[in-house]
């Protein structure tokens, strides 16, 4: 009998596991995307800002990078 309950509580705490897996898989998944529709918008806003700043002067730096 308690061989038998060790075995169904292994079970159950190893569906629990697989859920919790799952569950924080989502989670990432989600963050990903949202951090993924942020970058897209940043990058938009970027090129707005530089397209309203398109009458500037050529040799005048906006934003440098190395």
């Amino acid at each position: 009998m308690r061989i038998f309950d060790h075995c169904k509580f292994r079970e159950r705490s190893w569906v629990q596991g697989a859920l919790f897996r799952r569950k924080i898989s989502e989670c990432k998944g989600r963050q990903d995307l949202y951090i993924g529709a942020l970058n897209a918008r940043l990058k938009e806003l970027e090129e707005d800002i530089l397209r309203r700043l398109g009458n500037v002067p050529k040799n005048c730096v906006i934003s440098h990078r190395d």
